[in-house]
Protein backbone atom coordinates (compact mmCIF):
# COMPACT_ATOMS: atom_id res chain seq x y z
CA UNK A 1 0.00 0.00 0.00
CA UNK A 2 1.49 3.74 -1.15
CA UNK A 3 1.82 5.96 1.97
CA UNK A 4 -0.33 8.94 2.03
CA UNK A 5 0.08 12.25 0.66
CA UNK A 6 1.58 14.99 2.94
CA UNK A 7 -1.24 17.60 3.72
CA UNK A 8 -1.36 21.06 2.41
CA UNK A 9 -2.11 23.52 4.78
CA UNK A 10 -4.08 26.83 3.72
CA UNK A 11 -3.11 29.77 5.67
CA UNK A 12 -5.97 31.06 8.43
CA UNK A 13 -6.70 35.06 7.78
CA UNK A 14 -8.80 37.57 9.93
CA UNK A 15 -11.77 39.65 8.47
CA UNK A 16 -13.90 41.98 10.10
CA UNK A 17 -17.83 41.97 8.05
CA UNK A 18 -18.19 45.63 7.04
CA UNK A 19 -22.13 45.73 7.92
CA UNK A 20 -22.15 42.70 10.83
CA UNK A 21 -18.90 44.19 12.09
CA UNK A 22 -18.40 40.62 13.29
CA UNK A 23 -14.69 39.34 13.04
CA UNK A 24 -14.52 35.72 11.44
CA UNK A 25 -11.24 33.18 10.46
CA UNK A 26 -10.94 32.14 6.80
CA UNK A 27 -9.04 30.42 4.51
CA UNK A 28 -8.75 31.09 0.78
CA UNK A 29 -10.83 28.44 -1.47
CA UNK A 30 -8.80 25.61 -2.90
CA UNK A 31 -8.77 23.70 -6.42
CA UNK A 32 -12.37 21.63 -5.83
CA UNK A 33 -13.83 24.55 -4.52
CA UNK A 34 -13.05 26.98 -7.38
CA UNK A 35 -14.19 24.06 -9.70
CA UNK A 36 -17.39 24.06 -7.93
CA UNK A 37 -17.93 27.60 -8.12
CA UNK A 38 -17.31 27.66 -12.11
CA UNK A 39 -19.63 24.61 -12.62
CA UNK A 40 -22.53 26.44 -10.78
CA UNK A 41 -21.71 29.69 -12.06
CA UNK A 42 -21.80 27.89 -16.04
CA UNK A 43 -25.04 26.25 -14.88
CA UNK A 44 -26.90 30.19 -14.63
CA UNK A 45 -28.88 28.54 -12.05
CA UNK A 46 -29.18 30.92 -9.38
CA UNK A 47 -30.22 28.36 -6.48
CA UNK A 48 -27.29 26.71 -7.73
CA UNK A 49 -24.86 29.03 -7.08
CA UNK A 50 -25.90 29.66 -3.72
CA UNK A 51 -25.97 26.20 -2.71
CA UNK A 52 -22.48 26.23 -3.72
CA UNK A 53 -21.37 29.44 -2.59
CA UNK A 54 -22.91 28.55 0.78
CA UNK A 55 -20.68 24.81 0.61
CA UNK A 56 -17.61 26.78 -0.10
CA UNK A 57 -18.20 29.76 2.99
CA UNK A 58 -18.84 26.79 5.52
CA UNK A 59 -16.24 24.86 4.21
CA UNK A 60 -13.35 27.84 4.68
CA UNK A 61 -14.43 29.28 7.64
CA UNK A 62 -14.92 25.93 9.12
CA UNK A 63 -18.81 26.26 9.56
CA UNK A 64 -18.40 30.02 11.31
CA UNK A 65 -20.01 31.38 8.21
CA UNK A 66 -23.70 30.51 6.96
CA UNK A 67 -24.20 32.85 4.08
CA UNK A 68 -28.24 32.53 4.57
CA UNK A 69 -27.89 34.66 8.04
CA UNK A 70 -25.78 37.47 7.31
CA UNK A 71 -26.19 40.38 5.31
CA UNK A 72 -25.67 39.94 1.21
CA UNK A 73 -23.30 42.16 1.20
CA UNK A 74 -21.03 40.55 3.58
CA UNK A 75 -21.07 37.80 1.94
CA UNK A 76 -19.57 39.15 -1.11
CA UNK A 77 -17.07 40.90 0.68
CA UNK A 78 -16.00 37.84 1.92
CA UNK A 79 -15.90 35.79 -0.97
CA UNK A 80 -14.17 38.91 -2.99
CA UNK A 81 -11.43 38.19 -0.05
CA UNK A 82 -11.42 34.87 -0.46
CA UNK A 83 -10.84 35.24 -4.33
CA UNK A 84 -8.15 37.98 -3.76
CA UNK A 85 -6.32 35.31 -1.67
CA UNK A 86 -6.96 32.35 -3.93
CA UNK A 87 -6.57 33.31 -7.37
CA UNK A 88 -5.61 37.15 -7.36
CA UNK A 89 -7.30 40.99 -8.05
CA UNK A 90 -7.73 40.62 -11.23
CA UNK A 91 -11.17 39.77 -13.02
CA UNK A 92 -11.81 39.40 -16.30
CA UNK A 93 -14.69 39.72 -19.08
CA UNK A 94 -15.22 39.74 -22.73
CA UNK A 95 -17.37 42.88 -23.93
CA UNK A 96 -18.05 44.70 -27.42
CA UNK A 97 -17.86 48.54 -28.38
CA UNK A 98 -20.98 50.35 -28.76
CA UNK A 99 -19.11 52.13 -31.30
CA UNK A 100 -17.19 50.00 -33.29
CA UNK A 101 -18.49 46.53 -32.54
CA UNK A 102 -15.26 45.26 -31.83
CA UNK A 103 -15.45 42.34 -29.12
CA UNK A 104 -12.48 42.59 -26.67
CA UNK A 105 -11.60 42.08 -23.05
CA UNK A 106 -11.55 43.85 -19.80
CA UNK A 107 -9.61 42.97 -16.92
CA UNK A 108 -10.02 44.80 -13.56
CA UNK A 109 -8.62 44.92 -9.90
CA UNK A 110 -11.77 43.79 -7.51
CA UNK A 111 -9.52 44.65 -4.26
CA UNK A 112 -10.79 48.56 -4.98
CA UNK A 113 -14.24 47.60 -4.49
CA UNK A 114 -16.31 49.90 -2.28
CA UNK A 115 -18.54 49.59 0.52
CA UNK A 116 -20.63 52.66 2.53
CA UNK A 117 -19.90 51.12 5.80
CA UNK A 118 -21.58 54.73 7.59
CA UNK A 119 -25.24 53.87 6.87
CA UNK A 120 -27.52 55.22 9.75
CA UNK A 121 -29.71 52.28 9.58
CA UNK A 122 -32.91 54.71 11.51
CA UNK A 123 -36.12 56.33 9.69
CA UNK A 124 -38.26 58.64 11.17
CA UNK A 125 -42.13 57.62 9.94
CA UNK A 126 -43.55 60.00 11.97
CA UNK A 127 -42.21 63.13 14.63
CA UNK A 128 -42.44 60.49 17.17
CA UNK A 129 -42.62 56.90 15.03
CA UNK A 130 -39.18 55.75 13.95
CA UNK A 131 -37.76 51.89 12.23
CA UNK A 132 -34.44 50.63 12.29
CA UNK A 133 -34.15 48.13 9.73
CA UNK A 134 -31.27 45.48 9.42
CA UNK A 135 -29.47 44.75 5.98
CA UNK A 136 -31.04 42.21 3.98
CA UNK A 137 -30.02 38.26 4.21
CA UNK A 138 -30.45 35.82 1.42
CA UNK A 139 -33.14 34.83 3.44
CA UNK A 140 -35.20 37.63 3.20
CA UNK A 141 -33.61 38.92 -0.84
CA UNK A 142 -35.42 35.79 -2.05
CA UNK A 143 -39.16 38.52 -1.55
CA UNK A 144 -37.54 41.03 -3.16
CA UNK A 145 -37.78 39.72 -7.05
CA UNK A 146 -38.72 36.60 -8.71
CA UNK A 147 -41.24 33.78 -8.49
CA UNK A 148 -41.18 34.59 -4.37
CA UNK A 149 -41.46 38.62 -4.65
CA UNK A 150 -43.71 40.03 -1.76
CA UNK A 151 -42.61 43.68 -1.29
CA UNK A 152 -44.76 43.85 2.01
CA UNK A 153 -43.34 40.85 3.12
CA UNK A 154 -39.16 41.84 2.19
CA UNK A 155 -39.82 45.71 4.01
CA UNK A 156 -41.78 43.61 6.90
CA UNK A 157 -38.57 41.39 7.22
CA UNK A 158 -36.01 43.88 7.13
CA UNK A 159 -37.53 45.67 10.36
CA UNK A 160 -35.47 44.94 13.01
CA UNK A 161 -37.68 47.15 15.91
CA UNK A 162 -39.90 50.49 15.88
CA UNK A 163 -39.68 52.67 18.65
CA UNK A 164 -40.88 55.56 19.83
CA UNK A 165 -40.29 58.32 22.38
CA UNK A 166 -41.37 56.16 25.50
CA UNK A 167 -40.40 52.63 24.64
CA UNK A 168 -38.43 49.98 21.72
CA UNK A 169 -40.59 47.23 20.21
CA UNK A 170 -38.95 44.37 18.52
CA UNK A 171 -40.74 41.13 19.29
CA UNK A 172 -43.23 41.49 16.44
CA UNK A 173 -43.88 38.52 14.05
CA UNK A 174 -43.23 39.47 10.40
CA UNK A 175 -47.26 39.51 9.64
CA UNK A 176 -47.74 41.90 12.54
CA UNK A 177 -45.42 43.94 10.71
CA UNK A 178 -46.85 43.92 7.65
CA UNK A 179 -50.68 44.68 8.99
CA UNK A 180 -48.61 47.84 10.44
CA UNK A 181 -47.33 48.79 7.35
CA UNK A 182 -50.63 48.84 5.70
CA UNK A 183 -51.56 51.70 7.63
CA UNK A 184 -48.88 53.97 6.51
CA UNK A 185 -49.82 56.72 3.55
CA UNK A 186 -47.60 57.55 0.41
CA UNK A 187 -45.44 59.81 1.96
CA UNK A 188 -44.28 57.18 4.53
CA UNK A 189 -44.29 54.74 2.38
CA UNK A 190 -41.30 56.72 0.21
CA UNK A 191 -39.38 57.26 3.87
CA UNK A 192 -39.17 53.62 4.21
CA UNK A 193 -38.19 53.61 0.32
CA UNK A 194 -35.46 55.82 0.77
CA UNK A 195 -33.96 54.35 3.61
CA UNK A 196 -33.66 50.72 2.18
CA UNK A 197 -32.18 52.27 -1.04
CA UNK A 198 -29.51 53.46 0.96
CA UNK A 199 -28.05 50.03 2.51
CA UNK A 200 -24.84 49.15 1.56
CA UNK A 201 -23.61 47.22 -1.05
CA UNK A 202 -20.87 46.22 -3.49
CA UNK A 203 -20.19 48.43 -5.72
CA UNK A 204 -17.22 49.07 -8.47
CA UNK A 205 -17.36 51.90 -11.63
CA UNK A 206 -15.14 50.50 -14.59
CA UNK A 207 -14.03 53.45 -16.93
CA UNK A 208 -12.34 52.06 -20.22
CA UNK A 209 -11.85 52.45 -23.97
CA UNK A 210 -12.03 50.21 -26.98
CA UNK A 211 -8.51 48.90 -28.14
CA UNK A 212 -9.47 49.48 -31.42
CA UNK A 213 -11.40 52.96 -31.79
CA UNK A 214 -10.85 54.60 -28.41
CA UNK A 215 -14.43 55.07 -27.42
CA UNK A 216 -14.68 55.67 -23.66
CA UNK A 217 -17.19 52.94 -21.65
CA UNK A 218 -18.49 53.01 -18.49
CA UNK A 219 -19.65 49.73 -16.86
CA UNK A 220 -21.18 49.81 -13.05
CA UNK A 221 -21.12 46.72 -11.01
CA UNK A 222 -23.22 46.56 -8.13
CA UNK A 223 -24.34 43.51 -6.06
CA UNK A 224 -22.68 39.84 -5.49
CA UNK A 225 -24.21 38.34 -9.21
CA UNK A 226 -21.84 41.10 -10.57
CA UNK A 227 -19.06 39.67 -9.05
CA UNK A 228 -19.56 36.25 -9.29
Amino acid sequence: MSKSLPSVSTPKLALTLPLSGKKIFYRPFVMKEKKAMLLAKESEEWDSILATLKDVVLACTDGEVDITKIPVTDVGYLFIQMRVQAIGPTLQFMTVCKNCKEEFQINYDIAGIKIQKDWNPEAMITNDVGIKFKAPTFDIMKFASGDKADPERFIASLIDQVFDANEVYESQSVEEYIEWLNTFDDNQMAIIKKKLEEIPTLEQDIDYKCPKCGHAHNIHLEGLSDFF
